[in-house]
């Protein structure tokens, strides 16, 4: 999935002045996910970790549906 970074979200808190108690990056890192840093893989990029499929932003969306149609055509026909 696509997330703040802590970084984001401390600068967040800093310009507004409050906190976030609970940050999203630190808290899926400590789950176990792979986090993806950095702006090569952000700006415009996708995602796929097995069916799911997640943009950066909304620059992903041609990539985004790109991809949906592939899987969609790789997929047997179930019946």
């Amino acid at each position: 999935i696509t997330s703040w970074s802590d970084t984001e979200e401390s600068l967040v808190e800093t310009l507004k002045g409050g906190e976030v108690p609970t940050k999203v990056e630190s808290t899926l890192a400590a789950e176990g996910a792979e986090m993806v840093t950095g702006m090569s893989q952000k700006i415009g990029g996708i995602t796929v970790d097995r069916e799911l499929i997640t943009g950066a932003n909304p620059m992903a969306a041609s990539g985004l549906g790109e991809k949906f149609v592939q899987m969609l055509a790789d997929e047997p026909v179930r019946v």
